[in-house]
Formats: structure tokens, sequence, C-alpha cells
């Protein structure tokens, strides 16, 4: 029964450490998609910025291509399954 305890509550310790890391990692990306290049000085902190956008883009991108299953753009199929076969195009 202690095992039990401990283990539910070293699982509710890692969950909330996992979330609270999303978070920060969440507010950091907003930051720097948001960010006003125009208002840094030099050239290296405006390419720093830019590049982390395209690898945060590309990170998005990469997910959500992963939660459709894989499948490439362009194809409605994903759409149909999701729908039961009706769609309103």
């Amino acid at each position: 029964m202690k095992d039990l305890r401990w283990q539910e509550a070293k699982t509710m310790q890692e969950r909330r450490i996992s979330v609270e890391e999303r978070r920060l990692m969440w507010e950091q990306e907003q930051k720097i998609m948001f960010c006003d290049v125009n208002t840094l000085d030099s050239i290296e902190q405006k390419n720093y910025v830019l590049t982390m956008r395209a690898q945060i883009t590309a990170q998005k991108m990469a997910e959500f291509s992963q939660s459709l299953g894989g499948s490439s753009g362009g194809s409605h199929a994903a759409e149909d399954d999701s729908l039961g076969g009706h769609t309103s195009i």
C-alpha cells in the first residue's frame, strides 16, 4: 500500500514537472515568435531570432503532421475520416 502511494505521488510530481517544462518552453517560444526584430541592435541577434523562429516553426509543423498520423498535406482523406466520410466542401 505504501509503495502504491509513493508511486502515485512520484507520477504526479513527474506530471507537474512535465507541465511546468512545457509551459516554460511555450513562454520562450512566444517571446521568440513575437519579438520585434526591428528593435534588435546587431545582425547576429536578428539572425538568431529568425533562425529560432524557423526551428520552432519546423518543429510545430512536424508535430502537427505527426498528429495527423504522418499523412502529408494536400489530401482530404484525414478530413473524411474525422467527419465520418461526410464533407461539406
